[in-house]
Protein backbone atom coordinates (compact mmCIF):
# COMPACT_ATOMS: atom_id res chain seq x y z
CA UNK A 1 0.00 0.00 0.00
CA UNK A 2 1.56 3.41 -0.83
CA UNK A 3 2.09 5.69 1.58
CA UNK A 4 0.37 8.43 -0.55
CA UNK A 5 -2.97 7.89 -0.34
CA UNK A 6 -5.37 9.59 2.08
CA UNK A 7 -6.33 7.83 5.05
CA UNK A 8 -10.18 7.79 6.45
CA UNK A 9 -9.77 6.49 10.16
CA UNK A 10 -8.38 3.00 9.06
CA UNK A 11 -9.41 3.14 5.70
CA UNK A 12 -7.36 4.24 2.84
CA UNK A 13 -8.97 6.14 -0.32
CA UNK A 14 -8.47 4.51 -3.08
CA UNK A 15 -10.56 6.46 -5.99
CA UNK A 16 -13.88 8.40 -6.37
CA UNK A 17 -16.39 5.98 -7.46
CA UNK A 18 -19.48 8.34 -8.00
CA UNK A 19 -21.28 11.17 -6.63
CA UNK A 20 -24.75 12.42 -6.06
CA UNK A 21 -26.72 16.06 -5.14
CA UNK A 22 -25.60 14.88 -1.25
CA UNK A 23 -22.54 12.74 -1.25
CA UNK A 24 -19.38 11.48 -2.76
CA UNK A 25 -18.67 7.62 -2.90
CA UNK A 26 -15.25 6.75 -2.65
CA UNK A 27 -13.30 3.31 -3.21
CA UNK A 28 -11.30 2.26 -0.06
CA UNK A 29 -9.85 -0.35 1.24
CA UNK A 30 -8.51 -1.47 4.57
CA UNK A 31 -5.26 -2.44 6.26
CA UNK A 32 -5.84 -6.31 5.13
CA UNK A 33 -6.81 -5.00 1.55
CA UNK A 34 -10.71 -5.69 2.02
CA UNK A 35 -12.26 -2.97 -0.15
CA UNK A 36 -15.83 -0.97 0.48
CA UNK A 37 -17.37 1.87 -0.53
CA UNK A 38 -17.01 5.31 1.31
CA UNK A 39 -20.07 7.96 1.56
CA UNK A 40 -19.45 11.36 2.66
CA UNK A 41 -21.75 13.68 2.58
CA UNK A 42 -20.87 17.01 1.55
CA UNK A 43 -22.41 20.81 2.13
CA UNK A 44 -24.68 19.36 4.52
CA UNK A 45 -24.77 22.82 5.95
CA UNK A 46 -26.52 23.88 3.38
CA UNK A 47 -29.32 21.10 3.33
CA UNK A 48 -33.28 22.26 3.16
CA UNK A 49 -35.40 20.81 5.53
CA UNK A 50 -37.01 18.51 3.02
CA UNK A 51 -33.34 18.08 1.64
CA UNK A 52 -32.56 17.07 5.57
CA UNK A 53 -35.49 14.69 5.69
CA UNK A 54 -34.34 12.74 2.71
CA UNK A 55 -31.01 12.38 4.07
CA UNK A 56 -32.26 11.22 7.68
CA UNK A 57 -34.84 8.37 6.36
CA UNK A 58 -31.59 6.87 3.94
CA UNK A 59 -29.57 7.10 7.03
CA UNK A 60 -32.48 5.03 8.73
CA UNK A 61 -32.71 2.66 5.85
CA UNK A 62 -28.84 2.16 5.95
CA UNK A 63 -28.46 0.96 9.41
CA UNK A 64 -30.69 -1.52 8.69
CA UNK A 65 -28.04 -3.09 5.90
CA UNK A 66 -26.27 -6.05 7.04
CA UNK A 67 -23.65 -6.98 4.33
CA UNK A 68 -19.57 -7.53 5.03
CA UNK A 69 -19.15 -4.93 2.94
CA UNK A 70 -20.87 -2.20 4.56
CA UNK A 71 -18.89 0.00 7.12
CA UNK A 72 -20.21 0.34 10.37
CA UNK A 73 -20.11 3.64 12.05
Amino acid sequence: MSSDKRKVGPYSVLQPIGKGAYAEVYLVEDEKGQAYAMKVMKNIDRLTPSQLKHIKTEIKVMKTLRHPNVIRS
